[in-house]
């Protein structure tokens, strides 16, 4: 009897034991529920900060979206550019996405900018986001062909119909993106420009030929500068240049540099000499009329 008493009271124990174990298991339930709800929720959390973080960068473009290219703009070569290329570009060039849209002039002399980056910036251009501006600087850069001509691509869909000083100096562009200019000029949209600086570039004849061709349709009629020294530019091109410039196609124009080129500049001379007009070619000139580098003009 005895015997029997001592069991039923452990039975009683167990039993209390597992109801116990029990009520733990279904609060330790409970409590690992709740942490796995609001693990999640912080991890969503923290993807929507990244996402946000990913869209706007240090420096990017905020609650704004790359922006469309117009319907004229929509054309063969003209690839949209990204969010996250236009927020790199940026970064890359230090500058805001409300600098970039307000900004007259835009000084990016010496950013590292290559042809890659020229793709975003025609983009930009060729969307219309670039309307104010009349200043572009490009100088000392890493631009080569392809950028060259993404640029020219997107300046002859007319959205930057009011700049007056384009300065491409000291780059890596050959005869193929002078075409690509040249194109671009013939195209009318360049009709407001004075300063045009390609110094210290690889041009050649075949470049200049395709220049003094879009020249001679007398759609640079407001140019007063024009900066071609230390190219590789011959007697054919300087040839070329000097008809284009006795044509009258160029009524302002005012300086010329054709200096550190291996061709006889002397047509160039004489035909600019002939129109009442000043000109500079290097050692026999006043270098205190040499056009520059463009770097001062933006």
């Amino acid at each position: 009897m005895r015997g029997m008493m001592v069991a039923a009271i452990c039975l009683v124990v167990l039993a209390m034991s597992l109801q116990t174990l029990a009520l733990e298991n279904s609060e330790l339930k409970d409590k690992l529920a709740v942490g796995v709800r609001d693990a999640a929720k912080d991890a969503g959390g923290e993807r929507r900060q990244l996402k946000q973080h990913s869209q706007s960068g240090e420096r990017g473009l905020g609650p704004h979206k790359a922006p469309p290219l117009s319907a004229s703009a929509r054309r063969p070569g003209l690839a949209p550019a990204t969010d996250a290329a236009i927020v790199a570009f940026l970064n890359k060039v230090g500058m805001t996405w409300e600098d970039v849209k307000h900004e007259e002039a835009l000084r990016w002399l010496g950013k590292g900018i290559n042809d890659k980056d020229c793709k975003t910036i025609a983009h930009l251009i060729a969307s219309g986001s670039l309307g104010n501006l009349r200043k572009l600087g490009l100088a000392r850069n890493q631009i080569g062909d392809a950028g060259a001509s993404a640029l020219a691509g997107a300046i002859a869909s007319g959205s930057l119909g009011a700049l007056t000083v384009l300065v491409l100096s000291e780059n890596q562009i050959g005869d193929a993106g002078m075409k690509a200019l040249a194109g671009a000029i013939a195209s009318g949209s360049l009709g407001s420009l004075e300063m045009l600086y390609l110094q210290a570039n690889e041009i050649g004849d075949a470049g200049v030929s395709a220049l003094t061709g879009a020249i001679s349709s007398g759609l640079l009629g407001n140019l007063k500068v024009l900066d071609l020294g230390s190219n590789q530019i011959g007697d054919a091109g300087m040839n070329a240049l000097a008809g284009a410039v006795a044509s009258g196609s160029l009524p302002v124009l005012q300086n010329v540099d054709l200096s550190g080129n291996s061709g006889y500049a002397e047509p160039v001379e004489k035909a600019l000499a002939n129109r009442k007009r000043s000109v500079d070619f290097g050692e026999k000139a006043d270098r205190s009329r040499r056009p520059g580098d463009g770097l001062s003009a933006v």
